[in-house]
């Protein structure tokens, strides 16, 4: 009779035993996303360390993203400082070249009776219109600065 308590409990056991291993094997289907893992599964990957890599991975990943966004709020400060830098050269040009549209009208006024001077002037003045149409299409400014000193020069010698 022991022995058939004992064979009839081993064979429990083994029931058992074989009976778990079969349902843990059941529930573990490898799955490392913890939101599809089933109780098996995010027990195994707590053990081995998986959700660790998965949260260091994603730090990983959010540090880089914020070195990307800093790079480009960089580069857009230096947009920004550049657009404000061409803004204010536009207007020193501008500035000359209204300087310069003065200094024509009035040489002009002064020349009205020499057609020869008057014609010489009338050409600076294409020149001039020439300088702005190059200023409002994104010319070089040291170039149209340059080209308005000498407009002016050839203004002044023409008035003397």
């Amino acid at each position: 009779m022991f022995s058939n308590i004992h064979h009839h409990l081993v064979r429990r056991l083994m029931t058992s035993t074989v009976l778990v291993s079969a349902m843990t094997l059941a529930g573990c289907t490898g799955e490392t996303d913890p939101a599809k893992a089933g109780l098996f599964d995010n027990i195994n990957n707590l053990n081995k360390g998986e959700y660790n890599r998965q949260l260091a991975q994603g730090k990983s990943e959010a540090a880089r993203i914020i070195r990307a966004n800093n790079a480009q709020q960089t580069n857009i400060n230096s947009l920004n400082n550049q657009k404000r830098s061409n803004a204010a050269t536009a207007g020193q040009l501008r500035s000359q070249i209204a300087s310069v549209q003065s200094q024509l009208s009035a040489a002009k006024a002064k020349a009205a009776g020499d057609p020869a001077k008057l014609a010489r002037l009338n050409q600076l003045g294409g020149q001039l219109a020439s300088v702005r149409a190059a200023s409002q299409s994104g010319g070089s400014q040291s170039a149209l600065s340059a080209e308005l000193s000498s407009i002016r020069k050839s203004i002044r010698a023409l008035s003397s």
